[in-house]
């Protein structure tokens, strides 16, 4: 389907006059390309439908990298920047997380959504002494807490009935209050503070003002540009433009949005590579977009929703394919774009 896809791409932007954005709103395409994962976490040490989220956290000082995961049928589950488990922390059905930098560059505030306590969860992680405490529980009116996005100054958690609240940090109040139709997960928010992009699972992508609140749909659900479920966003900024990354759960890809175009310029999957197995169903994704060690550009890192075993050992064995998390080098998506003419 994809390779047939990027054919019939190729062919049309070859036409005199074409561009992008004259395709119609079922049947919308852009260029198509696959990368390979580069590392992968040890499974998360529930079955089933376990793993959902991350955030990535780095110390400059320290040379050191946390993805902190949500797993959902017990806490959060933190790994290494190669895929090794430091440790987890039992707390209740966490279903999706974010951050902050807090008092010290190895300090992080990580917010999570918790559906056992119906609240949302503070907490300190310190790289340094590689430890993560609960300062705060906010106590929410939701029946089922669920999509978690933060900025500096605000944390805002959704429910499955389309409500959003905003909480500041370092307080009980509650700031915004931001209604949809139905369901969403995903979010994140602009670098500025001032955009907040929110995935509506079965309708598309939305751009909110969050002094104003005033909604604008970016991208819709189609048939294989952005397919339902629009699951796990994040945003990678460089010199060039800021990314709008969303995950395609429903074909099992992921879209790029420019937001200095304001229109989405790629669409891409995860395949297998030597000894790692192709990602499909991702639900959270996160980007970091400043240099890593061993990764000059940054990363990705994706939820995989089914982890099958065809690989190697790399230093720990997956026997019982729990799902798991997927660490891409952004320098390979850098490179498509590049060779796309995006950056």
């Amino acid at each position: 389907m994809f390779r047939s896809l990027a054919t019939m791409v190729t062919a049309a932007l070859s036409l005199p006059g074409c561009a992008l954005q004259n395709k119609t709103e079922e049947f919308q395409t852009v260029p198509y390309f696959e990368v390979a994962a580069d590392f992968e976490t040890e499974p998360v040490l529930d079955p089933d439908d376990s793993a959902d989220d991350i955030a990535v956290a780095f110390s400059m000082e320290l040379e050191k990298t946390w993805i902190i995961g949500t797993n959902k049928r017990r806490g959060l589950e933190i790994y290494d920047i190669n895929g090794k488990r430091i440790m987890n922390i039992d707390r209740g059905r966490l279903n999706n997380v974010d951050l902050r930098r807090g008092s010290h560059e190895h300090i992080f505030e990580v917010a999570a959504s918790n559906r056992t306590l119906k609240s949302l969860d503070i907490f300190e992680a310190n790289l340094e002494t590689e430890t993560i405490t609960l300062v705060n529980s906010i106590s929410l009116d939701y029946e089922d807490p669920y999509g978690v996005c933060a900025s500096d100054s605000i944390v805002f958690v959704g429910d499955k009935k389309g409500n959003l609240q905003g909480w500041g940090w370092d307080s009980q109040s509650l700031d915004y209050e931001i209604q949809f139709n139905s369901q969403t997960e995903g979010c994140v928010i602009s670098k500025d503070g001032e955009t907040l992009f929110v995935g509506e699972e079965n309708v598309g992508i939305w751009s909110v003002d969050i002094e104003s609140g005033l909604k604008k749909q970016l991208l819709p659900i189609s048939r294989n540009l952005l397919v339902a479920d629009v699951e796990g966003l994040t945003i990678f900024e460089n010199e060039e433009d800021s990314y709008l990354i969303a995950s395609s759960q429903g074909d099992n890809s992921f879209v790029i949005y420019s937001l200095n175009r304001n229109e989405p310029i790629a669409k891409f999957r995860i395949s297998s590579g030597i000894d790692l197995d192709p990602v499909s169903e991702t639900d959270g994704i996160d980007a970091f977009s400043t240099a890593l060690p061993g990764y000059r550009s940054g990363i990705l890192v994706v939820q995989d929703g089914v982890n099958t075993n065809e690989k190697r050992d790399r230093g720990f064995r997956n026997t019982n394919e729990n799902q798991n998390f997927k660490i891409i080098a952004w320098s390979k998506i850098e490179k498509e774009l590049s060779e796309m003419g995006f950056n």
